[in-house]
C-alpha cells in the first residue's frame, strides 16, 4: 500500500524543512484541508532595500533559511502600498482544494541574480510549455498595475517583469492559470496576476500565454 501525502492545512510563506522532502517529485500534490485558507504568497512587495525602494523587504527575511519569526503576508507592514493608494494583497484567494508543486519549487523561491542558470532553465522551460510558472508584478503605482511599465530590461529595479528576490514564488497546475487569468486579461488591478511576458522589440513587454 502507498503512504498517503502529507495533507497541510496553511501553508505560510516559504518551503519549511519539514515538507521539503515531499517536493522531490513533479507529480507531488498538496491536498488542502476542506475550507482552509492556505497563504500562498504572491510574492508581491519583496525586493532589497535601497535609497529609492523604500517598500521592500530584504530577501534573506523572506528565504526558507530564515530562523527569525515567520512574517505574516497579510500584514499591513508587509503588502505593497502605492503612493496615495491602498495595500495590494500578497495572498491568493479562492485556491482550489489542491495543488501541484514541481521539483523546482526551491529553485523557483530562491532566485537572486537575473543571471542565475536555473532560473535561466526555469524560464526557458516555461517558454517551451512544459511547466506553468507564476510571476508576479512588483512595484509602486503603475508599474504594479500597468502592463506597459513592465520591461524585462530592469530586472534589478521594481521597473522590471523578470523575476527577482522571490518574486516567482511557485509553479502550479493549470487550475491556477485558469482561476486568476493571465497578464493583460484580468482588468482587476487590485488582484494578483499570473503568467508571463514575452520579450517585445518595443520599450514595453507584450503579453504571452502559458501552458499549464
Amino acid at each position: 500500500a502507498s503512504t498517503p501525502l502529507p495533507t497541510f492545512s496553511n501553508i505560510n510563506v516559504g518551503v519549511k524543512s519539514m515538507i521539503t522532502q515531499h517536493l522531490n517529485k513533479e507529480n507531488t500534490r498538496w491536498v488542502f484541508t476542506p475550507n482552509s485558507s492556505p497563504d500562498i504568497w504572491t510574492g508581491a512587495g519583496y525586493r532589497v532595500q535601497s535609497a529609492n525602494q523604500k517598500n521592500g523587504i530584504p530577501f534573506d527575511n523572506v528565504k526558507p533559511s530564515n530562523s527569525s519569526t515567520p512574517f505574516n503576508p497579510n500584514s499591513d507592514d508587509n503588502k505593497v502600498t502605492p503612493s496615495g493608494g491602498s495595500s495590494k494583497t500578497t495572498t491568493y484567494t479562492h485556491l482550489p482544494n489542491s495543488i501541484s508543486p514541481t521539483s523546482d519549487w526551491i529553485n523557483a523561491l530562491t532566485f537572486t541574480n537575473k543571471n542565475n542558470p536555473q532560473r535561466n532553465q526555469l524560464l526557458l522551460r516555461s517558454l517551451l510549455g512544459t511547466i506553468p510558472v507564476l510571476i508576479n508584478k512588483s512595484g509602486t503605482g503603475d508599474e504594479f498595475t500597468k502592463d506597459s511599465e513592465q520591461k524585462w530590461d530592469k530586472t534589478e529595479t521594481n521597473e522590471g517583469n523578470l523575476p527577482g528576490f522571490g518574486e516567482v514564488n511557485g509553479l502550479y497546475n493549470a487550475a491556477l492559470l485558469h482561476t486568476y487569468g493571465f497578464f493583460g486579461t484580468n482588468t482587476n488591478s487590485t488582484d494578483p496576476k499570473i503568467g508571463f511576458k514575452a520579450d517585445s522589440s518595443s520599450s514595453s513587454s507584450s503579453s504571452s500565454t502559458l501552458v499549464g
